[in-house]
């Protein structure tokens, strides 16, 4: 790993400055502080690499990456494509936390086409929301325990959540067929002799 402290790496650096800059006493100061921070971003670089990298990570990488930017609301027993999901929106979701664009981008990682209302939107009371969840499988209580945690953490501390709209969508095969039939009716009537 590259040193930000080393003296000769520093120099190099300066070196490479125009003379006027670096020959200047009354600069000198200056010019050792940029070439410091020209190297502390040499060194974020590689972050900016792995960053754009997400949806060629692994799951233990992504893990990894999820307690380093404070992904609070990451569950590592999710599929990999959510934890990619949740990981991309994390910086974002942390900017805007405590605004609905929080809570329903954080919610709709997990459970994708949720909705939230605010209250002015169905006529409710002040500072309340519904959040409407499309869900593919149904959920036990720890799960909804876990969820309204997660609702609460995202959402700012006014805000009570009134309604929260749980939809299973079950996807079922029907079959059906038809038979075309037709019905002739013959009659045989004995021959009296």
């Amino acid at each position: 790993m590259t040193n930000i402290h080393d003296d000769n790496l520093i120099s190099e650096l300066i070196d490479q400055f125009p003379f006027s800059l670096s020959a200047d006493n009354d600069l000198g100061a200056f010019v050792k502080a940029f070439a410091k921070q020209i190297i502390k971003n040499i060194v974020l670089i590689k972050y900016v690499i792995i960053y754009a990298n997400i949806d060629n990570l692994t799951e233990d990488i992504l893990d990894m990456l999820a307690v380093d930017l404070k992904c609070d609301w990451y569950d590592p027993g999710q599929t990999i494509d959510i934890k990619r999901k949740t990981i991309k929106n994390c910086m974002k979701i942390h900017m805007y936390k405590g605004t609905p664009y929080a809570v329903e981008t954080a919610v709709s990682n997990v459970y994708e086409g949720s909705t939230l209302s605010e209250w002015f939107e169905y006529g409710g009371k002040p500072y309340f929301f519904r959040l409407n969840l499309e869900i593919t499988k149904e959920i036990g209580i720890e799960i909804y325990e876990k969820l309204l945690r997660q609702i609460n953490y995202y959402k700012n501390k006014r805000s009570h959540i009134e309604e929260l709209d749980i939809n299973i969508a079950k996807t079922a095969s029907i079959y059906t067929g038809t038979l075309p039939q037709i019905h002739n009716h013959i009659k045989i009537y004995a021959k009296e002799e």
